[in-house]
């Protein structure tokens, strides 16, 4: 939109046109406002400016993690930087504007400012096209909100079913809760799923931190579905660099660990069901409902721990039972007759059955 040499642009007008076509907008109508003064040098310092002052902003806007933009309202980015822009035009060019309106000089039509807005605009949407068919990520196409403070990005390749019990777990572990946000990475091969924690290296120097993020590892792995484990790992903002949690060895399944890192439900004072996290409750309550049934078996006055595992395909059911009692048929077979009691009460699944000796924590299946 070309406009005759000698109308100017009033601050009110340069506003509107900065609000919706961005600083880009306003350098031109500011610049158009130097040459008006005769100041040509500083026209095309602003024109420069407010191509790199909207390169700065779009820069820093997509430095911010996902679910912080997300926090921000719409309108609060172009309020703030056309009221620096405002400020910044009154104190440039204010007096000039009222000498060159005193003197009867001729303004600017709102109609040339809102074309300058317009092609703003375009150039933003233009931009944000291109910005947005760049992988921020590479490796990572998809996301995921675990909360509304904590994103998922995910390779493509990673099974759906998988991506969805990999964030129940986060969610379960409440291991994110405290954090201000955090962006998580999740990748596969053929053995494990990687997730990856952005994290400053430093920060691995500190044992009781390493002792946490080993803790959570244990947490996701004995939670997990299925025979792929997760390891967790750590790289920098840019993800160019890889770090591992330092002096660890790759642990081993042990029992205790297990009832450690499994959840809990209380059938009653002295009876517990460990369950892993993908353990829809309802068929947690439906085994609690069996075992206050069968009070012959489950004596209310006795003690009773049972794991019960969700396999994805199949449950586990684990009863502690002394070793020397394995080998009776009697026993097995009242136990065998209480799995086929529970899953006929509305498990919709096969149940395996585990025996876990009381003393050393030897299992066997039968």
């Amino acid at each position: 939109m070309r406009e005759k040499s000698n109308k100017v642009f009033t601050n009110p007008v340069i506003s509107i046109a900065t609000f919706f076509g961005g600083p880009l907008a306003a350098g031109f109508l500011i610049a158009h406002n130097y040459k008006v003064f005769g100041n040509t040098s500083a026209a095309k310092k602003t024109i420069f400016l407010g191509v790199a002052f909207t390169l700065l902003l779009f820069s820093l806007i997509f430095s911010l993690p996902q679910n912080s933009i997300n926090k921000i309202p719409s309108a609060f980015i172009p309020g703030i930087y056309t009221a620096i822009i405002t400020f910044l035009v009154e104190r440039l060019q204010g007096d000039k504007i009222k000498e060159h309106l005193l003197n009867q000089g001729p303004k600017a039509s709102g109609w040339s400012a809102a074309a300058y807005g317009i092609m703003g605009m375009i150039a933003i949407g233009l931009f944000l096209i291109v910005i947005s068919s760049i992988e921020p990520f590479p490796g990572y196409e998809k996301e995921i909100n675990v909360d509304d403070k904590v994103v998922l990005h995910y390779s493509k390749k990673i099974d759906e079913d998988q991506l969805s019990i990999v964030n129940l777990l986060l969610k379960q572990s409440g291991f994110f809760e405290e954090t201000q946000g955090a962006d998580l990475f999740l990748s596969s091969n053929s053995k494990l799923l990687n997730l990856k924690l952005i994290i400053d290296p430093e920060v691995l120097s500190d044992s009781l931190i390493i002792s946490d993020f080993n803790d959570f590892e244990k947490y996701l792995n004995y939670n997990m579905i299925g025979d792929r484990k997760i390891k967790l790992s750590f790289t920098n903002e840019l993800l160019s660099e890889d770090y591992d949690i330092p002096d660890t060895t790759n642990y081993q399944y042990s029992l205790e660990d297990e009832l450690f890192y499994l959840h809990s439900y209380q059938i009653g004072e002295n009876h517990t069901i460990h369950y892993n996290a993908p353990t829809p409750l309802i068929d947690i309550q439906v085994v609690a409902s069996s075992i206050r049934k069968l009070k012959g078996y489950f004596p209310e006055d006795n003690e009773v721990d049972i794991v019960f595992l969700n396999k994805g395909d199949n449950y586990v059911i684990k009863f502690f039972v002394s070793k020397e009692l394995w080998y009776i048929t009697a026993v097995t077979d009242r136990l065998k007759s209480t799995v086929e009691y529970i899953r006929k009460n509305g498990i919709n699944k096969n149940i395996d059955l585990y025996l876990i000796d009381n003393k050393d924590l030897e299992e066997i299946r039968i």
